[in-house]
């Protein structure tokens, strides 16, 4: 048969995915990406087509695109919730295929689901108002026209019939769709977007909160049609797209909660008496169901007595949302308050309000794939061998994966699992690479983790991120390396990167530093960490030779570090190692690790003050 090469793009993603608030928001934004995608390669199949990248093996496919192929009486009753297909993909198909039917195959797939969307807000809306004046003020005209409007004009797809591996770049370059431009008050998540009622109309939003389920939407949001899409797919999901949402991505847990849980994890160990108490004290209509992975990551079935504590948001956690808890008329704060500051003080500390956000992606593999055409096919099963090892990784660390689609990973993990959780990514990646390629394809893979304040704006977490990713761990440090930044109520507050080896037998600095968020405060004491973030770092440079002046500057910490502690044995000499190379720049040139080879920074000692217990902060 006469075949033809045909690439394909859905599009925008970075910022459909970033405009979220929650954590439903981020995953339904990464499925549908996947879900769209996936119907413009179940039409190349239908038609006859091959998928070339990435690899599908339709004797085995992936989960999604599995579901997706099925015929309606055949789809599973509760399918897949995650996004695992990537945005674009290469194919071979017959001479007369016509790749427009990809695009048609993709906007009859989006309508279906805004279609769906719609219907239940208006049902629903039709159900619970027993006002009949709040349905009069309601224009369902003017909000049909503005949900038309978004819906029919948001999605850009891309194809190109083109043999080389970079067609779909060029073709991205003539750009052919201009989004329209909106009027009217904005979304208060996707700010470029009119809100649907058309009028801000303060008894039109308070109309469709009451409609809705209990939170669907904060007391502040007004929607577009697109940003409540991605909030109410997961209760119409049979409807718009064949089965039901797996209850772990309805019930995803929030950031609050995320950010609680390293301390709700002491908390049971050190006071699990005080834990009952409180659990006691909390109304049950509260309660949300966390995945049973987080909920019991031994596998084993919880106490009954701790479960209760394991279902409270973290809202009712963090000393600062517990205001408006305490507040709350309804209920007995004075109650609440007692039993949370017993609980308090038994555990000895308060909880950091920060939840991690990793992203990992793939190094250079377009250069790979434009190597030969048998690297597309060791890369494409490369990536379906490390995509079955995500979810036990990630699950593994109390993770929630977001996205893991190809060489793209995107997951939220408690404080402190997640460093330990992106080394054993970065090796699944390139284990699996090493078991299907051999020597043929060097791969390797960069990430960013970021600590974002759980009550930041998400968007602002997401974007900083991305360019913790694309500039700070690929462009500065060189690629195959690891970018941490945190991100306070403030803004950007810290950045520091290395790569993930190290060099002549010596460990990396991503290893020296997760020793050193683990070391004794007895070894590495808070006022010795604090001159190393000011004394040393305005000291001028002592000679020319910056070896030489690294040298003094280690002699200087090295004696330093003995008068603050005390301590001096072959303990304290491996902790200075280990600190030297984390506080002295790191990064790849050349394909060769350059390791604490560049000038002094105080950005790692600034990290392990904040991995630091918040003893004594005050609750009210």
């Amino acid at each position: 048969m006469s075949v033809k090469t045909v690439h394909f793009m859905l599009g925008p993603v970075q910022d459909f995915v970033a405009r979220s608030r929650r954590t439903r928001d981020l995953l339904v934004s990464s499925f549908l990406v996947s879900y769209l995608t996936g119907h413009a390669m179940a039409h190349v199949i239908h038609s006859g087509g091959r998928i070339v990248f990435p690899f599908v093996n339709l004797d085995k496919p992936d989960s999604l695109l599995g579901a997706i192929l099925q015929p309606p009486d055949r789809k599973p009753r509760f399918g897949p919730g995650l996004g695992t297909l990537p945005n674009r993909f290469k194919a071979e198909v017959p001479k007369d295929f016509d790749p427009r039917g990809c695009c048609e195959a993709v906007d009859a797939a989006w309508k279906r689901i805004a279609d769906a969307v719609n219907r239940y807000i208006r049902n629903e809306i039709q159900k619970k108002q027993s006002d009949p004046e709040n349905l009069r003020r309601w224009d369902d005209e003017r909000t049909q026209a503005i949900w038309k409007r978004q819906v029919n004009g948001y999605w850009e797809t891309f194809w190109v019939v083109d043999e080389a591996d970079n067609a779909i770049d060029r073709r991205k370059n003539w750009r052919h769709h201009l989004p329209p431009v909106e009027g009217g008050e904005k979304c208060t998540v996707m700010n470029r977007l009119e809100e649907v009622s058309g009028c801000n109309d303060r008894a039109f939003w308070k109309m469709i909160d009451d409609s809705l389920r209990s939170n669907d939407l904060a007391d502040d949001e007004r929607l577009s049609a697109i940003a409540l899409i991605k909030r109410l797919l997961p209760y119409v999901a049979e409807e718009a797209i064949g089965w039901k949402f797996p209850s772990e991505a309805v019930g995803i847990p929030s950031f609050n909660y995320m950010a609680a849980l390293s301390w709700m994890e002491k908390a049971k160990i050190k006071a699990s008496h005080a834990v009952r108490e409180y659990a006691r004290t909390v109304p049950d209509d509260v309660l949300i169901t966390p995945p049973s992975h987080i909920l019991s990551p031994d596998g084993k079935k919880p106490d009954p007595r701790i479960e209760k504590f394991y279902k409270l948001d973290g809202s009712w956690v963090i000393p600062h949302l517990l205001q408006r808890v305490w507040d709350d008329s309804s209920m007995d704060g004075a109650s609440l308050r007692d039993a949370y500051e017993r609980l308090r003080k038994a555990v000895g500390e308060d909880p950091i309000p920060y939840y991690a956000l990793l992203m990992m992606d793939g190094d250079r593999l377009g250069r790979h794939l434009q190597a030969s055409p048998e690297n597309g096919r060791l890369i494409s099963q490369a990536l379906n061998e490390f995509s079955e090892r995500i979810l036990t990784t990630i699950n593994g660390h109390q993770g929630i994966v977001i996205y893991a689609g190809g060489d793209d990973v995107m997951a939220i993990f408690p404080m402190d699992q997640a460093l330990r959780a992106a080394r054993l990514l970065r090796e699944d990646y390139m284990n699996a690479f090493r078991e299907t390629a051999g020597d043929r394809i060097k791969a390797t893979c960069s990430t960013a983790v970021v600590f974002g304040y759980c009550s930041s704006p998400l968007q602002s977490v997401l974007e900083f991120t991305r360019d913790m990713l694309d500039v700070q761990a690929k462009e500065t440090t060189g690629r195959d390396s690891l970018a941490i930044g945190i991100w306070k109520r403030t803004g950007a507050e810290l950045i520091w990167s290395a790569p993930w080896e190290g060099t002549d037998g010596q460990p990396s600095a991503v290893d020296s530093l997760i020793r050193l968020l683990n070391a004794p405060d007895r070894l590495l004491s808070n006022r010795f960490l604090d001159k190393l973030q000011t004394a040393y770092k305005r000291f001028p440079q002592f000679l020319d030779d910056d070896d030489q002046h690294r040298y003094m500057l280690k002699r200087l910490i090295r004696e330093d570090h003995y008068r603050i502690t005390g301590q001096r044995n072959p303990q304290t000499e491996e902790l200075l190692e280990d600190l030297f190379r984390v506080s002295f720049r790191s990064w790849r040139e050349d394909d060769r690790v350059r390791l604490a080879e560049g000038p002094l920074d105080d950005s790692a000692a600034q990290l392990i003050r904040f991995f630091r217990p918040a003893k004594g902060v005050k609750t009210s």
